[in-house]
């Protein structure tokens, strides 16, 4: 059996090598795309609590410029302009 010359060895060492690395930078760039997914929806979802907080006049965030330290111990004022009898809506909004 004829054997390789040690460039053929050293050439596929270096495929090999550069197959391996390749495949975990594909995982790697698979899990980052996963959190950032991840993160994005959590983000999402407490933008549409917010949201359906202020919706209900529900404010839990303090407004610093308003009263500074203390406008976190005031208690929540209903706004004129929103229905505070209204019902969370029941299915999700979709896009049109």
């Amino acid at each position: 059996m004829a054997s390789f010359p040690t460039l053929i060895w050293l050439l596929l060492g270096v495929i090999g090598a550069a197959s391996v690395l390749a495949y975990l930078h594909m995982v790697a760039a698979l899990l980052r795309n996963e959190l950032g997914l991840h993160d994005l929806q959590v983000d999402v979802a407490t933008l549409q609590i917010d949201y359906h907080n202020r919706l209900q006049g529900i404010d839990t965030t303090p407004d610093p410029i308003e009263n500074g330290p203390a406008a976190a111990a005031k208690t929540p004022v209903a706004s004129d302009a929103t229905d505070t009898n209204a019902q969370a809506p029941t299915q999700p909004r979709m896009a049109a």
